[in-house]
């Protein structure tokens, strides 16, 4: 319905508002009209009710923090009507609007069962919106609901970053709106440190894997320090070769064979306490420094094997993998 007809209406339901004994002041707002409309929702004349229904729905969007009100109110005839039209606007507006009814629905206390519903399809419309944007920025979005262990059903996204990813953040941003995102694993050369900025409010967050592009100590840093529980990988065209467990301190479980880890002696047991005379306290922060050298490189480690300190000089690796990682 265009805005002259909605404009009508709502002049309509003012005059309706004089029959059930109101009288509207000259001056009135929008708002306080749409406020005026949303009280006769529950006016004593059934067709004054109507009326009010009818122009409500076509003033739309701007309607929806009166109608958000009136469902958590204690007239059950004005509530039913606003939730009604809330969701009504979950199908008749753009994404925002919907997203917005959607959200109002989900403080309609009084209605459960319309709560549940709305839940389940605002996570589909914010995963929809998600994919969008980063199709829309050269990539591609895989949300899967895996169960796991300690947190039930979890949200896990997967990034591929094509060739013509255009190495913005916004799609990266919309992550944030998934449920209980637990797992994000991001493929690709086309990435920046920025676009993890994103992920730092994200307390949900468990694992973090980058294959394919380095990322600095220091975003790595900053994720750590927001959400101390998160397990950060980053692998990229250079390797150590070690191994180690997720769980109490940073200690190598396993040395690859063959690999330069090996080849310069480190054995299981050991701690890397500095990378390149930087102190190293994690896997996920050593991955980082890590993926900022090229194979080939030499870098400096300091060892704690024990009581003992020893200082190793190792090259870095190529991965045997780097074209899967990269396709």
């Amino acid at each position: 319905m265009n805005e002259k007809i909605a404009t009508l209406l709502l002049s309509l339901l003012l005059l309706a508002g004089i029959a059930d004994g109101e009288t509207p002041e000259s001056d009135v707002t929008t708002n306080d009209s749409i406020a005026g409309l949303v009280a006769n929702l529950d006016a004593n004349r059934f067709a004054t009710r109507e009326a009010a229904t009818e122009a409500l729905h076509a003033i739309g969007s701007l309607a929806i923090a009166e109608l958000t009100v009136a469902s958590q109110g204690e007239s059950f005839e004005a509530a039913d009507r606003a939730v009604w039209l809330l969701d009504q606007l979950t199908t008749d507006g753009d994404r925002a609007v919907q997203r917005m009814a959607l959200e109002a629905l989900l403080a309609a206390d009084r209605f459960p069962h319309v709560q549940s519903h709305a839940k389940s399809r605002l996570e589909e419309l914010c995963e929809a919106i998600c994919r969008e944007e980063f199709e829309r920025q050269g990539g591609s979005l895989v949300i899967k609901h895996p169960f796991d262990t300690s947190a039930g059903i979890v949200t896990s996204a997967t990034v591929e970053l094509g060739p013509e990813w255009k190495v913005a953040g916004e799609a990266f941003a919309k992550l944030a709106d998934l449920r209980d995102l637990h797992t994000v694993e991001i493929t690709g050369e086309q990435f920046r440190d920025s676009s993890l900025e994103h992920l730092v409010a994200i307390k949900s967050l468990r694992q973090l894997r980058v294959t394919g592009s380095s990322v600095s100590p220091t975003i790595v840093t900053k994720l750590k320090a927001a959400n101390p529980d998160l397990h950060i990988t980053i692998e990229n065209d250079s390797m150590l070769g070690v191994h180690y467990m997720p769980t109490g301190d940073f200690t190598i479980t396993d040395v690859v064979e063959a690999s330069p880890a090996a080849d310069a002696g480190l054995l299981p047991g050991d701690v890397i306490a500095k990378f390149d005379g930087t102190p190293i306290d994690s896997f996920d922060l050593l991955t980082a420094h890590v993926s900022q050298h090229r194979p080939g490189t030499e870098v400096n480690l300091e060892i704690r094997r024990g009581e003992e300190t020893l200082a190793k000089q190792i090259r870095l690796g190529a991965r045997a993998n780097v074209a899967d990682m990269r396709r």
